[in-house]
């Protein structure tokens, strides 16, 4: 069977566009000019032009700084470019990471300390040289429930005829009878199957964990500062801190028939530590997240468990779920403990199993999160397993965060279970047999897991794959892909009918610019919403599209939609106030390489009133100001072409000296609105202005600047 894998060689299967459309030829001629320019080792001009001027990056009373770092994402292609924009900022190379099967790039910034991380970050996303940017986030927690679950049952369980397990503890697991687990373990019991634990530490050393080949060499991504030498941790090494991962670890994989403890739902599962943070110290950046995730798929693991969440979209996270999926790993993650239908981590990413916990008598725990997000249930309280800091000690385990490992455990013997059929399963494929085989809830419309029902697959019974989008979005002016655009995909059918999945483009699983990723969704019929770009980052109003889509089962059915908009990729903001409508804050092009200047460099954007800004008290149509270098006796066309372009606005050009003094205005010509060839009478800078003669603004008044330098012509 095929794998998602096979999204990595996404072909183009339909072209919906708004605003204007591109035929493929010519789509793809602009892209090898593009990555011409990413491979040119002469980027420094190139660079600058795209980052505004340092004093527009300074920090001021009204930004929100908590961090002097930056994490950044680019791809192979643009790796020089990243270099220059380092050295400009004068920034620090922290650390890097280079998955091993992806040739996008992973980097940590240290800023000088007078720079915003946030205007940096912004300035960064808009030269549309980089995946993505961001300021480097911390704010993500164990998933346990405000109120402990220690202490004696809540209710007196129901326990059916026990195996012949020689564990003394497995009589006082209830939830593994709740969930069939001690009834297959004729059929699989996780063997061969490795899970990585992406929680706080685990205890390796555990009487109940601890035996030859069950557990491998993991990541201490924590603690690691140097991501190109990252910090191991080894079988033999003692507990760093915290019990948090003990106790997924054990509910996972407890080992069986060794004669102490009780087992885990796979116990014979290997485990592979993935520490992520601390119960003492607290978890780590995103940065350090997505790295032990995507060294855990590099090093062998093929479930991995995240008893840990919340703190919103990251496109940090959303990256190292999608080389998951794409890699054929499962991701179940915890849907946290907020009493609600609240799912803001990485349970609600597309392709991850999101558990909620149950109880033993198959009711919503009182702090279990809700709603169609949540794709199943899993027990969640009273788990006694391993979960403490000695080598012989257990515990009382509990929450959300006790309910993802049991269905990761479930997971691992559905894997080992599908292997002996000689069948591979997508993520997609585990997460449909473990929802389609449960239990009904009582008070819930989501089932409760059954892994006696789980197990009973056969080759002929196997559901059918998920359905893989990718959605590209691009500058109607110079094709070129805009990052950090909201794109939604809307169910129409199903059970999550109208709530929404959430990505934005540049943070996607694919290397190109632009482009959002749909991984392992319900096939069905979908509503795609094109939102953006931000209009605080990238100048211009924000644009809203929409198109429908019948997502297929199969990634050789995957589909890529495009879609094109207008933006203003050389705006830029200083505190929300500053932008390149002023001689100040020019857009410098000095650094085009002399070979595009002769061919004719195109930028441009839109027209947009800065009252729709509301931190923006001025008033007055937006102009853009734009500056270049020139030589004596250089000759230059430039050419600004709007209304030929099925733009509401018509482009006026005006060419000023190094002292702002007005030397020449453009008269329409051909198919520009506004055109003029200024030969420079002395070197130095000159600046360009382009400005609406109509009166409109917005997304539907956009522009294109043509610059082209015209040769000398040898008279010999």
């Amino acid at each position: 069977m095929k794998t998602t894998k096979s999204i990595l060689g996404l072909s183009l299967a339909l072209t919906l566009a708004a605003c204007g459309s591109v035929t493929p030829e010519a789509q793809q001629n602009t892209e090898k000019a593009w990555q011409s320019v990413y491979s040119n080792p002469s980027l420094a001009g190139m660079v600058q032009q795209q980052l505004p001027p340092r004093e527009a990056l300074l920090k001021d009373q009204d930004t929100q700084d908590s961090t002097n770092q930056v994490v950044v994402s680019y791809t192979a292609q643009t790796e020089n470019a990243f270099e220059v924009m380092v050295r400009s900022l004068g920034a620090t190379l922290t650390t890097r990471m280079v998955p091993a099967r992806s040739s996008n790039r992973f980097a940590v910034l240290t800023l000088p300390g007078d720079l915003s991380a946030s205007k940096v970050s912004r300035a960064l996303s808009n030269t549309g040289l980089l995946r993505y940017a961001q300021s480097a986030q911390k704010h993500l927690m164990p998933r346990v429930p405000l109120a402990g679950t220690s202490g004696p049952l809540t209710s007196k369980p129901t326990l059916e005829k026990q195996s012949t397990a020689s564990d003394p503890l497995v009589i006082k697991q209830w939830w593994l009878n709740n969930v069939k687990a001690n009834q297959v373990r004729n059929i699989a019991t996780g063997k061969g199957i490795i899970v990585g634990v992406v929680d706080t530490d685990f205890n390796r050393l555990h009487e109940d964990l601890k035996a030859d080949g069950k557990i491998v060499t993991g990541i201490d991504a924590f603690t690691t500062t140097d991501f190109t030498k990252p910090n191991l941790l080894q079988p033999s090494d003692p507990l760093t801190d915290s019990t948090h991962g003990s106790g997924s670890a054990g509910t996972i994989a407890e080992r069986m028939n060794n004669g102490v403890g009780g087992a885990g739902v796979a116990p014979d599962a290997i485990l592979m530590p993935v520490r992520i943070g601390s119960e003492i110290w607290g978890f780590g950046y995103d940065f350090a997240i997505a790295f032990g995730m995507m060294w855990a798929v590099d090093h062998g693991a093929k479930v991995l468990n995240n008893s840990w969440g919340g703190g919103g979209y990251s496109p940090l996270l959303k990256d190292a779920v999608d080389y998951a999926l794409a890699n054929n790993v499962v991701v179940v993650a915890s849907a946290g403990n907020d009493y609600s239908d609240l799912h803001n981590g990485i349970e609600a990413f597309p392709g991850v199993i999101s558990v909620g916990a149950s109880t033993n008598t198959d009711t919503k725990t009182n702090f279990s999160n809700i709603g169609p997000r949540v794709d199943l249930f899993a027990p969640g309280t009273d788990g006694l397993t391993t979960y403490g800091s000695t080598n012989n000690g257990y515990g009382l385990f509990g929450g959300t965060s006790m309910a993802g490992p049991v269905v990761a455990g479930g997971a691992a013997l559905v894997l080992e279970r599908a292997a002996a059929l000689g069948v591979t399963l997508t993520p997609y494929q585990v997460k449909k047999i473990l929802v389609n085989s449960t239990d009904p809830m009582k008070d819930q419309p989501q089932g409760r897991l059954n892994l006696q029902k789980a197990l009973a697959f056969s080759k002929d019974t196997l559901p059918q794959d998920g359905g893989y989008l990718a959605v590209r979005v691009t500058s109607l002016i110079d094709r070129f892909g805009l990052p950090g655009v909201d794109v939604t995909l809307v169910p129409q059918d199903g059970q999550n009918k109208g709530l929404p999945y959430l990505t934005k483009t540049g943070a996607g699983l694919l290397d190109n610019q632009g482009i959002a990723v749909f991984a392992g969704v319900e096939p069905g019929r979908y509503q795609v919403n094109v939102g953006g770009p931000d209009l605080f980052g990238i100048g211009g109003q924000r644009t809203t599209l929409t198109g429908n889509i019948t997502v297929a089962s199969g990634v050789e059915k995957a589909v890529m939609l495009n879609y094109t908009m207008s933006a203003d990729l050389y705006e830029y903001v200083q505190g929300g106030y500053a932008r390149n409508n002023t001689f100040t804050y020019a857009t410098n092009t000095s650094g085009a390489p002399q070979e595009w200047l002769e061919k004719g460099v195109v930028v441009g954007g839109t027209f947009d009133n800065e009252n729709y800004r509301p931190v923006v008290p001025t008033k007055g149509a937006d102009v853009d100001i734009y500056s270049a270098v020139i030589n004596a006796g250089d000759t230059f066309q430039f050419a600004a072409l709007a209304s030929n372009l099925g733009s509401q606005a018509f482009a006026q050009i005006e060419i000023y000296n190094s002292q702002q003094e007005q030397v020449a205005t453009g008269v329409q010509m051909g198919m520009a609105d506004s055109a003029v060839v200024y030969t420079a009478p002395s070197s130095g800078l000159y600046y360009l202005k382009v400005s609406n003669q109509k009166n409109t603004e917005g997304a539907k008044s956009y522009y294109a600047l043509q610059l082209r330098k015209i040769p000398v012509v040898s008279s010999k």
